[in-house]
């Protein structure tokens, strides 16, 4: 720790959740709006061990990580570094169990539904078993960006979000896209209208886009009229292979802060099947691990420097 001139920096490093961690802290107070940085980079963390050292009970299981976060803010109050966050958030977690009625009780209804369907579970299914999970998202100035960037695959299907996430006033308006892993599925943009999330980060609440829904029926009530093939051409309905995954297009996406092609070993095919962590060591071809260690991290060059 280092305190000069108005200016602290906090430089932990350890290990976390059965990985390792370091990161750097900073607070600086020579003007009226203080700047507040905060750069961390994780290998190989347990979530589940960590959200067990949080709330008391480990409501997920595994979920080994690579956390790659750099962010920075101006502000007098919480509210107003919220509003000027700027940076990028990269998260990569490997194969995960998680119990459903401790989610519930920790996260709410509404994660929980959201993840029953993305799961294609019953009530009751007491589990969800996780193959992978993405966040790889940009903030600038408060607004997080969502373009398939946030995405999870259970044994059973594949999720990918796209929208927007309002730090100035906490508002979410998120659109998911569910694939199976076997049959047909409805397309990205189909999906997105017919179910959304939207509200407030403190109480989300999933919502149906009329118009959206609407247009669904329609196509899809000609569809049945023409055998299905109106769907098949549209691209709404597609054959979905079993090794198709949704994390590898988070990690390939293009983004505001990161050019970069962050592919994780075996993702994207059926290799994919036995992919524990992003965060191994010893694999062969371009891990998401090593991508996080080499990759120039996102410039927060928009917090009011």
């Amino acid at each position: 720790m280092s305190l000069k001139r108005g200016q602290l920096v906090l430089t932990p490093a350890g290990r976390l959740g059965g990985g390792t961690f370091k990161a750097k802290l900073s607070v600086d107070a020579r003007s009226d709006r203080p700047r507040i940085a905060a750069r961390i980079l994780g290998k190989g963390i347990s979530l589940g061990k960590v959200s067990a050292q949080i709330y008391g009970s480990e409501f997920i299981e595994g979920a080994r990580s690579d956390v790659n976060i750099d962010v920075a803010a101006r502000g007098r109050s919480m509210a107003e570094l919220m509003a000027k966050l700027s940076g990028g958030v990269y998260v990569a977690a490997g194969k995960a169990t998680i119990h459903n009625e401790r989610l519930e009780k920790v996260s709410g209804d509404v994660v929980t539904a959201v993840l029953s369907t993305v799961a294609m579970q019953s009530e009751e299914d007491k589990t969800t078993h996780v193959r992978c999970g993405v966040v790889r998202v940009p903030v600038r100035d408060g607004i997080v960006d969502v373009d398939r960037t946030l995405a999870m695959e259970t044994t059973r299907a594949a999720m990918s979000v796209s929208g927007t996430v309002n730090l100035r006033d906490e508002g979410l308006d998120l659109g998911v896209n569910l694939v199976g892993r076997r049959g047909l599925t409805l397309g990205i943009g189909t999906f997105s209208g017919l179910v959304r999330v939207r509200g407030t980060i403190g109480e989300p609440k999933i919502v149906a886009d009329a118009v959206g829904v609407a247009g669904a029926a329609a196509t899809v009530a000609g569809a049945v009229v023409t055998s299905g093939l109106s769907l098949l051409a549209q691209g709404i309905i597609s054959q979905i292979a079993a090794d198709r995954s949704t994390c590898k297009t988070a990690l390939e996406r293009d983004n505001a802060f990161d050019k970069s092609k962050l592919v994780p070993h075996g993702s994207g095919s059926r290799a994919s099947q036995e992919f524990e962590s992003p965060a191994r060591d010893g694999q062969s071809g371009h891990s998401a691990s090593s991508a996080a260690r080499t990759t120039t991290t996102p410039k927060t060059t928009r917090d009011g420097n």
